[in-house]
């Protein structure tokens, strides 16, 4: 047995599961990882997720990094502008290709749908910002997120090599 096997049986024994699991990890001189990432200014993560973010955190668990990715992107979703990247056309109009493929009406309907109440979907850039109501719920939010090209985190499994 290795040093970090008998270190995982001493933290399980005394109830420390998290550190256990990543002691065993470590035992066979390779560890698989989840690495929770921040995109980077102008990083479209749909369309490529081998470079562009920045490491923020590591997870030995898949979905635990997933969750809290989501929940974060919730957050963005909330609090960040995400017209920032749209490039203005003419007479300050906003050019929604940079964060999707929808047009503002087509985002107006489906966000109204997701909300059940009227929404307008800004078309110019002087509009008050975040442009999403405080008061949705964090599963209408993600519905929302699906309709854009953007996420702000993502996760990228990868090997570390002891």
């Amino acid at each position: 047995m290795n040093d970090f096997l008998a270190c995982a049986k001493v933290c399980e024994a005394n109830g420390f599961r998290f550190q256990a699991d990543l002691f065993r990890a470590f035992a066979n001189d390779r560890c698989v990882v989840h690495v929770l990432l921040e995109v980077k200014e102008g990083f479209d993560v749909r369309l490529d997720t081998t470079e562009g973010g920045e490491p923020r955190c590591l997870f030995l668990d898949r979905i635990q990094a997933q969750h809290e990715a989501l929940w974060l992107n919730i957050k963005a979703y909330r609090e960040f502008d995400i017209l920032e990247p749209c490039d203005y056309g003419e007479e300050s109009e906003l050019d929604l290709g940079a964060i999707g493929d929808l047009s503002a009406d087509q985002l107006s309907e489906s966000i109204s749908k997701i909300l059940g109440l009227e929404f307008r979907f800004p078309e110019t850039a002087d509009c008050p910002r975040p442009i999403f109501p405080p008061k949705a719920t964090d599963q209408q939010m993600i519905q929302i997120m699906l309709l854009f090209s953007r996420l702000y985190f993502y996760v990228m499994e990868t090997t570390l090599i002891i």
